[in-house]
């Protein structure tokens, strides 16, 4: 016996059945579209970083190289300086010290002030000439001595000043080559007053 209602139930089962089957299919394909710009989004964002890492490592690396190079180029020229080059830079930098006022810039090292003095001068003439004024409690012919003594030095002149005075002086000229090195002592009430004047000539 042909029975209609059996029939419509069927049909109205499989078109549920079709329809849910479609259902889920737009809600996956929803999902897929949904997690690919999402994960696009964030590609370029990490290559980003890491080029940006890149960058600064490199900014780095040259920063320091710069430093490197400005520390060993003390002329200037732009090329960096040989160790020989480095070293005699340093050496004209260091001047003899004594207690007291620092000695002149560009003051022979080979010229030092007697030990138990104090600088209380020190200039430049301005016309090629250093001077460095100071005082001890040494006598005149100690602090003369002292002088005559120095290495590559030659005593161009020697003689006492104020001969008729209980406390004569002394003035010496030396030479070194073309630079001439005048030295006064003189003594007076408080101690003994040493002035030297430099010429590099």
């Amino acid at each position: 016996m042909y029975r209609p209602h059996i029939v419509t139930a069927i049909f109205a089962i499989l078109i549920s059945l079709c329809l849910i089957h479609v259902g889920c299919v737009q809600n996956r394909q929803a999902e897929r579209s949904l997690k690919d710009p999402a994960d696009k989004a964030e590609s370029p964002k990490a290559d980003l970083s890491t080029g940006s890492g890149q960058k600064t490592g490199h900014s780095e690396t040259g920063k320091e190289a710069k430093e490197e190079t400005d520390a060993v180029d003390a002329n200037g020229d732009g090329i960096p300086d040989s160790p020989s080059e480095q070293e005699d830079a340093s050496s004209e930098e260091k001047a003899p010290t004594a207690a007291g006022v620092n000695l002149p810039k560009g003051w022979p090292s080979d010229v030092s002030i007697m030990p138990g003095f104090t600088i209380t001068v020190s200039a430049d003439k301005g016309d090629g000439g250093l001077l460095v004024g100071a005082t001890g409690d040494k006598p005149v012919e100690e602090v003369a001595d002292f002088y005559r003594q120095l290495s590559g030095w030659q005593v161009f002149s020697d003689s006492i000043t104020n001969p008729t005075e209980s406390r004569p002086g002394r003035s010496m000229v030396l030479t070194k080559k073309k630079a001439t090195l005048n030295i006064l002592i003189e003594s007076a009430k408080s101690g003994t007053q040493l002035n030297l004047t430099y010429k590099k000539g």
